[in-house]
């Protein structure tokens, strides 16, 4: 993430975690009791709901106003308005535009905090490790020409996913002929 020029005298944040909700409130309140149980890292949580159509909206209005955890809720403009106070923040996007675009509202408010880098998380992540952020943060920013990192990634079974799909002989050997097969029907 850029260096902010209009955010100077604002305190540095380390990680701003973004979290896309759609319909998912009860995944999202799991994802955000491990979020808010992380040490050793200044952070801030960006909840954007992207205009779900479910009760989310209510029950997330409900569980801030329940909690002890300070977030500042806003309506999202769409002309680009940020408020560009260092706290946590719930975004209500009144126009679903997809998952980046969703994401890109995230981004943005991350850089108006003056946030150093951002974590996009998934609402049905669980994070198990309590220096989860620090960790990835400091491996990050340890290689200056580093932009982005991925982690480890275990699903419910316990089985590591991978973004990356080991490619078998066959699928080199006839992978333009598997791809001229997908695009014909």
């Amino acid at each position: 993430m850029r260096k902010s020029s209009g955010c100077k005298d604002l305190k540095r944040i380390n990680v701003a975690v973004i979290i896309l909700n759609y319909n998912s409130i009860e995944e999202l309140k799991l994802c955000m009791s491990d979020i808010l149980g992380q040490e050793n890292i200044e952070y801030r949580v960006i909840i954007i709901d992207n205009n779900s159509d479910d009760n989310s909206i209510k029950e997330l209005k409900y569980w801030i106003k329940s909690s002890s955890i300070p977030f500042y809720q806003i309506d999202y403009i769409s002309d680009g308005m940020v408020d560009n106070s260092p706290t946590n923040k719930v975004i209500y996007n009144k126009q679903n535009g997809g998952y980046s675009a969703g994401n890109n509202i995230g981004l943005e408010y991350a850089f108006a905090m003056n946030a150093e880098t951002a974590l996009v998380v998934n609402p049905d992540v669980r994070i198990y490790d309590s220096r989860y952020l620090s960790k990835l943060y400091h491996r990050l920013t340890e290689h200056e020409s580093a932009l982005c990192i991925g982690s480890h990634i275990v699903d419910s079974s316990g089985e590591t996913q991978s973004p990356m799909q080991e490619m078998t002989l066959f699928d080199e050997v006839f992978w333009l002929t598997k791809l001229v097969f997908l695009k014909l029907f």
